[in-house]
């Protein structure tokens, strides 16, 4: 049962969503939503979304390892559907979050979209210094119908998201330079021009380690 190896604090119970194990059969990811009251606008609550990475060890309590603050910078004032994948090479994860609407509607709905290490590479860049750590987010408007964010598809690319927008494609690359090959660690970003949407990107050290 989950409380048997629920961490010491029990934070886990207060709000968590628990999303399931990574590849490595290790880590468990839950993420936590906190709602707040806009001090510019009464109407609307301002949402704020944090991915918690845990260690699992069979017979002990849950260890955080790593909090990442999604969407860094953005003001969202809506609930989010949140897609949490891990790339294929196994060296990074993606977030996704689109806009929910309850009523009908053909105007553009929001998305956000962070990128961020995998924990081994993570504890790697601290521990060995060796790796990048870097933390991307950026967001973009989708477009009727509508199109779902699918890992299968969007994460096809290497090193790359590609976001369906409704009326075209937009693709992020992220590219670490290796200080082996004499240059300094950084993070490049490739965003194609697109005829509709509005696109921003950002490059952050807004992950946490514990």
């Amino acid at each position: 049962p989950l409380k048997s190896i629920i961490d010491t604090h029990q934070a886990l119970l207060r709000g968590h969503v628990l999303l399931g194990f990574l590849k490595d059969g290790i880590h468990l990811i839950s993420y936590l939503c906190q709602v707040e009251p806009s001090e510019v606008d009464i109407l609307h609550s301002l949402y704020t979304y944090t991915l918690y990475i845990w260690r699992f060890d069979l017979g002990s309590p849950l260890q955080k390892v790593f909090t990442y603050p999604l969407f860094v910078g953005e003001t969202i004032t809506s609930d989010l559907q949140l897609v949490v994948c891990e790339a294929a090479e196994n060296d990074r994860l993606v977030v996704h979050g689109a806009e929910v609407r309850l009523e009908e509607t053909t105007s553009s709905r929001q998305c956000f979209v962070s990128v961020f290490p995998a924990p081994d590479r993570m504890l790697r860049t601290q521990h060995d210094l060796q790796g990048d750590a870097y933390f991307v987010h950026f967001k973009y408007d989708m477009q009727p119908p509508y199109p779902p964010f699918s890992p299968l598809l969007s994460l096809k690319l290497k090193d790359s998201v590609i976001c369906n927008t409704g009326d075209s494609i937009t693709v992020l690359t992220v590219q670490t330079r290796s200080a082996e090959c004499g240059a300094d660690t950084g993070v490049q970003l490739s965003i194609p021009p697109s005829p509709a949407p509005s696109s921003t990107a950002s490059h952050s050290t807004e992950g946490e380690s514990d």
